[in-house]
């Protein structure tokens, strides 16, 4: 999400991205951390 700003921030587990376009709506994800059997490791 911002990896060029100085220091990089990312979105972390329980981070809200809210997302609205005007007279049409609305909608909101809540950042969830992936559990460990279905994370890729690089």
């Amino acid at each position: 999400v911002g990896g060029a700003m100085s220091p990089p921030r990312f979105l972390r587990a329980g981070d809200v991205v809210r997302i609205e376009i005007e007279k049409i709506g609305a909608i909101e994800n809540r950042v969830t951390e992936e559990p460990a059997e279905t994370a890729i490791l690089e």
